[in-house]
C-alpha cells in the first residue's frame, strides 16, 4: 500500500459503477380509483442521469447487467385526501413483486387538498439480464380519480448500479 503524506494531493479514482438512469413523468396523469395497481407512465429521459438504459415507450428502465442496484420510486399527488391509503411499489419483473411501501406509510394525516409525496428506496439484486423495474400506484381515494404532477423532481424514477 502505498502511503500518501499529503492527502490533498492524492487523486482518488472511484470506478463508476454503470449502467444508471432516470425517467420521469412529463405530463400528468390522471389515475382512476380501484383496487388495481396501475403503472406510472414515466416517459422522459433525465438527461444528465442516463446509460440508454430507459425504454421510454413501455414506462421501464431495464439496466440489462447483473448486479446490485440503487433504486428510487417518487411520485406526487396534486391533490390528496385525509387518511386514504395511496399505495405505492417498485416492480422487479420477470420475478417478483418487490413491493417496498405498505400503504400505512403513505398515508396523509395532515391537510386535505395538499401535494403528497410518497417515495420508494431500496436495493435489489439483478439476476437476468432481461429484467427490468417500473413504478406502480393505486388510488384508494373516494374520488373517481386523482392526479400524479409531472416532472423530473416530482414523479420519477431512478436507477443506478452500486455493485
Amino acid at each position: 500500500m502505498k502511503h500518501i503524506s499529503d492527502p490533498k494531493a492524492a487523486n482518488v479514482n472511484i470506478p463508476a459503477q454503470t449502467p444508471n438512469g432516470k425517467l420521469f413523468l412529463n405530463h400528468n396523469q390522471d389515475i382512476v380509483h380501484g383496487g388495481a395497481p396501475v403503472l406510472v407512465e414515466i416517459d422522459e429521459i433525465h438527461t444528465d442521469f442516463t446509460d440508454g438504459i430507459e425504454d421510454i415507450a413501455n414506462h421501464k428502465i431495464t439496466p440489462g447487467v447483473i448486479g446490485w442496484y440503487l433504486v428510487i420510486g417518487k411520485v406526487c399527488w396534486e391533490s390528496a385526501e385525509i387518511d386514504i391509503r395511496y399505495d405505492l411499489s417498485l416492480t422487479l419483473n420477470p420475478g417478483a413483486a418487490h413491493r417496498l411501501f405498505d400503504s400505512q406509510v403513505c398515508s396523509l394525516t395532515g391537510g386535505t387538498g395538499a401535494q403528497f409525496h410518497c417515495k420508494v428506496v431500496d436495493v435489489i439484486k439483478i439476476t437476468n439480464v432481461n429484467q427490468y423495474f417500473e413504478l406502480k400506484v393505486v388510488n384508494n381515494s373516494v374520488a373517481d380519480h386523482a392526479t400524479l404532477i409531472n416532472g423530473h423532481d416530482y414523479t420519477f424514477m431512478t436507477v443506478q448500479r452500486v455493485r
